[in-house]
């Protein structure tokens, strides 16, 4: 018994059929190759770096946190908060509430255990200097972030809660360096683009 295809006489008919047929084929090949050559893995984050040979770990992507934007660039924030005539460094905020303030409890922590090496690196470079000129931390409460006092010697880095935020960046006015993220995540973000600039990390 003898297998007998039928095809149409009508040339258009014959046309679509195999119109039809290489788009099948098509949707049948692109489906094969994504199975057979899977895509490239989505990048990892980037939440760790060498630091003179310290491991740092950071709480937000160090490639996400670069892209938050510094004011008026990262070298004059960098030349304002890292030098050897800083005493002491004050951490200021304003109260968000009682569930709210506790987050800006984790921010200090970063800020402060990051900045300690940095410091301590800088004492290194300066033969007359100890770790007695170590500066040293504190954290006040603030009614506005208005007017606040920076000096020199005692540089005043700003944590501004998303619930004041207008803006996710690092900005520095007077020897006053704020951060400050319109969400928690870019407040993360924005915390760790400063100690990225503090620590002097570029990436690639």
């Amino acid at each position: 018994m003898k297998l007998k295809i039928k095809l149409p006489k009508n040339p258009i008919f014959l046309v679509l059929l195999i119109l039809v047929i290489i788009a099948l084929l098509t949707v049948l090949g692109m489906f094969l190759y994504n199975i057979i050559v899977p895509g490239p893995e989505p990048e990892r984050p980037l939440t760790t770096w060498n630091y003179k040979g310290s491991v740092v770990g950071f709480r937000a992507d160090l490639r996400e946190a670069d892209k938050v934007p510094a004011y008026p660039g990262e070298t004059p924030i960098y030349l304002d908060t890292i030098h050897p005539l800083v005493k002491n460094v004050t951490i200021a905020f304003k109260d968000a509430g009682e569930d709210e303030n506790a987050y800006y409890i984790v921010e200090e922590l970063e800020i402060v255990t990051k900045m300690i090496l940095v410091y301590r690196n800088m004492l290194a470079g300066y033969p007359g200097l100890t770790e007695d000129d170590m500066p040293g931390f504190n954290a006040i409460p603030v009614e506005n972030y208005n007017n606040l006092p920076g000096k020199i010697q005692n540089p005043i880095i700003a944590l501004v809660h998303p619930k004041y935020a207008n803006e996710t960046a690092v900005r520095n006015e007077g020897h006053v360096t704020y951060i400050s993220g319109k969400t928690h995540e870019e407040f993360d973000l924005a915390t760790v683009k400063f100690l990225m600039i503090v620590l002097g990390i570029e990436l690639p």
